[in-house]
């Protein structure tokens, strides 16, 4: 992070390091969100998600691998890969994606917009909890 800011920092670009499940996202356009989810439990990756949107931010850039049919639930700090287009998320198809399956076949990052998120989460209608 400290590499980052002094490289690439500016006014119009941040670099942090918080806790995304507990901590709300800073207000941007776009959140990139590049494997991390992979480490979280279902429950926390949902939080994860829920901070970042409640930033207000327009589009979310997200690492899915479509090679996945389960979303295993793991301690957040294990690992294990996600479908985001599989239960608990249910992400409908991204409006863009950059592939990324050098390491893992069907892996790409994928680009969804704050509303597809939250609407295929159901984040405003019910608990976190009843989506696992």
């Amino acid at each position: 992070v400290e590499q980052n800011i002094e490289k690439f920092g500016s006014a119009k670009r941040q670099f942090l390091n918080a806790d995304v499940v507990t901590v709300p996202a800073p207000n941007g356009d776009l959140i990139l969100c590049r494997e991390m989810l992979f480490h979280l439990s279902l429950e926390d990756g949902i939080a994860a998600l829920q901070n970042m949107l409640a930033s207000g931010c327009s589009y979310l850039l997200l690492t899915t691998d479509r090679a996945t049919s389960f979303n295993a639930q793991v301690d957040s700090g294990d690992f294990r890969l996600i479908n985001l287009e599989r239960r608990p998320y249910r992400l409908p198809e991204p409006i863009e994606k950059i592939e990324d399956d050098v390491v893992s076949k069907g892996r790409f990052i994928g680009l969804w917009r704050a509303e597809q998120v939250q609407k295929a989460l159901g984040l405003d209608k019910i608990a976190v909890s009843s989506l696992i």
